[in-house]
């Protein structure tokens, strides 16, 4: 089970993790042919069963290294799960938090595997984001009773912020 919502500092709610598709944009390549390319590598996705997501877009990347942001930003794939180092908690990666091959933790604030000049909140987003997080975090153990919960901030132009909250819990086969 995976729930990703995203939320706009001017309140207008933004649906659940077909969102990702939207709220990510695809800017136009110059050349036709780029573009074709990348729509090819995207149709087929929509016909994929979710367990095979991650290998057939490996796949993609292979075959198109140049559209690898592209492919990542767009094709939805499960939510997977890291434990921070620092402090030992498991936090969500998405693309929300994503910055290359890193992914940054919302407990410690920091990127793994390290890097140096990774997107950072400002400190005003961080100090909601911190706090989000605890909030959230005691949401989800009330509400789905284990998994794991992190919510990302970020600065929009202006004083403008947008945020992603994200809940992931592994459901039992058996019980369903």
């Amino acid at each position: 089970l995976s729930l990703c919502a995203l939320a706009v500092s001017d309140e207008r709610p933004v649906s659940t993790q077909s969102t990702w598709h939207t709220a990510c944009s695809f800017q136009k390549r110059e050349m036709a042919s780029e573009v074709r390319t990348f729509e090819m590598c995207i149709e087929p996705d929509e016909a994929l069963a979710p367990a095979s997501v991650e290998t057939s877009l490996s796949g993609l990347i292979n075959l198109a290294p140049d559209l690898t942001e592209e492919l990542l930003q767009r094709v939805d794939q499960p939510l997977k799960t890291q434990t921070d180092p620092q402090n030992g908690k498991e936090y969500i990666l998405c693309d929300y938090n994503r910055d290359g091959d890193s992914y940054r933790s919302p407990w410690s604030n920091q990127y793994f595997p390290p890097m140096d000049d990774g997107f950072l909140p400002s400190d005003r987003l961080r100090d909601l984001e911190m706090r989000a997080n605890s909030i959230f975090d005691k949401y989800r153990h009330l509400y789905f009773e284990g998994g794991n919960s992190s919510v990302y901030f970020w600065d929009l132009d202006g004083s403008n912020f947008a945020s992603c909250w994200l809940v992931h819990k592994d459901v039992d086969e058996l019980a369903r």
